[in-house]
């Protein structure tokens, strides 16, 4: 099976060094005028984009939104980047982090030197939390990062957490105490407190930090009698500080329900969504898969507790309705589960191509934003979007039942596509990605510099 575009390159980019290159210059549009309209039930419409990026290769990571709708960026290259604070001069491959306005105005930003960052969240007091990875030079060796910068930028604090082989960083939230869950995935003897997982194979972990960074306690999950393999994706937290994980596995997993379904190591994986309350106790866990592989690439929560997840799979699938098969080599999935892990409804999307879902987010009213790339013709409801030519960049929206709303894809001939998708408290949605050759949200077209780019837009309603 074909992961998304975007999580190949992102997969390559977080091994690899990037093409030298030098200088940049942000490009795109004004906010517009106009006052937005008042009903969450009409098509988003171009508010502004920009492109970040010089002639070497950049993408877009994941971004945040905080409680002003200010912007937090993330985003990796080997080349200059500028937000609009003057240009950030990588040494070699390197990370940046950047704060805007909810009018893309810049505000802040940094290099995070030597570190691969993953992903952003923001707390009640607008503290900016990251979390990544630190390789050694053969990056057959990582680390695990946290860094909070305060609301202007500075740093507050920073901490890591070693593995005697090998830990990744890979998804970051924070809950109603702003003490902040990590989770990600590791071999080897990892610890958080008192708390000490180890493994012989890739297993996944979930921690809970302090507000200053302080281990609460740390979960390990894999099953120590099997073969198996595992990676947690995204997590989030739901209004009674429930956290939810989601992300894949292969051969057999124990989320403290006991083990998963199995499945052929390592040919093919399961996608699965777990859940656990506060205090890191295990509550339900949904995992789906059967003849090929699920990636279960992000999740969020509503305001009623319900659970959305998206991703992609090939062969067959079976999230609690009925047995869905993809059409072709990956389909989009999105499905809605209730607060104990009840299926409530499910859709996938896709032709004979290759089609993936990396971003969902829940506005107030519980409608559900989804975005990703797709190739070829997809219907999500509202008629066929047809890519015109490789991937192009789409964003979707569901009410809370699963009914299409709307949908458009954004693209050229070249590569397109979302790799991050938030909605501040205006309904607006904050969409990041990656691109080739151009990409137009409705205002001036993007145009790439050279090897790729970095787009952000905000879609109106």
């Amino acid at each position: 099976m074909r992961k998304s575009w975007f999580a190949e390159l992102v997969s390559v980019a977080s091994v690899v060094c990037l093409n030298a290159g030098c200088g940049t210059l942000p490009d795109g549009d004004e906010p517009r005028t106009s006052e937005p309209v008042t009903t969450s039930r009409q098509p988003l419409v171009h508010g502004w984009s920009k492109r970040y990026g010089d002639t070497s290769f950049q993408y877009a990571s994941k971004i945040a939104v905080d409680g002003s709708d200010n912007i937090i960026i993330t985003a990796c290259s080997d080349g200059a980047m500028d937000f609009g604070g003057g240009p950030l001069v990588p040494t070699g491959s390197e990370c940046m982090i950047a704060k805007l306005d909810d009018s893309g105005g810049y505000l802040w930003s940094h290099i995070m030197p030597a570190m691969v960052v993953r992903d952003v969240a923001t707390d009640s007091a607008g503290n900016v939390n990251v979390i990544g990875s630190a390789y050694d030079p053969t990056f057959t060796l990582a680390d695990i990062f946290i860094k909070q910068f305060d609301a202007s930028g500075n740093l507050v604090w920073s901490t890591g957490f070693t593995s005697n082989q090998y830990a990744e960083g890979t998804a970051i939230a924070v809950d109603s105490s702003d003490n902040v869950i990590i989770a990600g995935n590791y071999w080897g003897t990892l610890t958080f407190g008192s708390d000490t997982g180890t493994s012989s194979s890739n297993e996944v972990f979930l921690a809970k930090l302090d507000s200053s960074g302080s281990p609460i306690f740390g979960r390990f999950f894999g099953t120590p009698s099997a073969v198996h393999d595992g990676g947690a994706y995204a997590l989030a937290v739901d209004g009674n500080d429930n956290i939810i994980i989601s992300g894949w596995y292969a051969g057999k997993m124990d989320f403290g329900g006991g083990p998963t379904a199995a499945t052929t190591f390592p040919a093919l994986y399961n996608g699965y969504v777990a859940s656990f309350d506060s205090s890191g106790t295990y509550l339900w866990e949904s995992e789906f898969g059967n003849s090929g592989t699920v990636l279960a690439t992000d999740v969020a929560t509503d305001s009623l507790g319900n659970v959305v997840v998206v991703g992609s799979f090939d062969g067959d699938i079976d999230i609690g309705g009925s047995t869905l098969t993809s059409a072709g080599n990956s389909d989009i999935f999105v499905a809605q589960l209730d607060d104990s892990g009840t299926h409530l409804w499910n859709h996938t999307f896709g032709d004979t191509n290759s089609d993936a879902a990396s971003s969902v987010s829940i506005n107030g009213s519980g409608d559900v934003f989804v975005a990703g790339d797709i190739v070829g013709a997809v219907d999500f409801g509202g008629g066929t979007l047809t890519s015109a030519g490789n991937n192009d960049a789409f964003v979707a929206q569901f009410d809370d039942s699963g009914t299409h709303i709307w949908s458009e894809r954004y693209g050229d001939t070249d590569v397109q596509g979302v790799s991050s998708l938030k909605i501040d408290s205006n309904g607006n949605a904050v969409v990041a990605g990656l691109f080739f050759g151009s990409v137009n949200f409705g205002g001036t077209t993007l145009i790439d510099a050279g090897s790729g780019d970095v787009f952000l837009a905000q879609l109106t309603p």
